[in-house]
């Protein structure tokens, strides 16, 4: 399967917060095991965070991230 795009990702984003602000569940428990299928803060960061994506990718930035070893 193919990674969406910034854009695309970010559409999906606003349409899940969408979807939660109109009466979608974002938590339900099933036989004793509770499931979050939305986090508004966290959607919100992700919005956040491909809106400054797209912006720096608009004029021709790169953000470059580095993982390491703790330790």
């Amino acid at each position: 399967m193919a990674s969406l795009s910034d854009t695309a990702l970010l559409e999906q984003t606003r349409l899940a917060i969408d979807a939660l602000t109109t009466g979608g569940a974002s938590q339900y428990s099933i036989a004793g095991r509770s499931v979050t299928k939305l986090d508004l803060p966290n959607l919100w960061k992700q919005v956040t965070m491909l809106e400054a994506r797209i912006r720096s990718a608009a004029r021709g930035c790169a953000t470059v991230v580095r993982f390491q070893e703790p330790g």
